[in-house]
């Protein structure tokens, strides 16, 4: 029940089953120090803008997937395919230009 971002910095590769964790981003280790506040401090700009705190989420995790997923065991899995939609759908509603992530 506690409102925070919750940031997984884990040395296991993140796999389609990611999409129904609830946290806001995933590091893969190793990572810095500089890379966590960075991360933290960009969290920190959407405390309180909810729908902008879900796409950054959502957004976090399709990146981290692509990075280290095969198109091929993406494309056409339904989980995948909610998340992108339900990323489309936010940032229209929030109005995040395509090139901003």
């Amino acid at each position: 029940g506690l409102d925070c971002v919750v940031i997984v910095v884990s040395s296991v590769k993140p796999e389609i089953d990611i999409i129904d964790n609830e946290f806001d981003d995933y590091l893969v280790k190793p990572t810095d120090q500089e890379t966590l506040i960075e991360l933290i401090e960009e969290w920190l700009d959407v405390r309180g803008h909810e729908q902008r705190r879900e796409y950054q989420a959502l957004e976090s995790k399709r990146e981290m997937l692509e990075s280290h997923e095969s198109n091929q065991r993406l494309t056409g899995n339904d989980k995948y395919t909610d998340l992108t939609d339900r990323i489309d759908t936010l940032q229209d509603a929030i109005s995040v230009p395509d090139d901003e992530y």
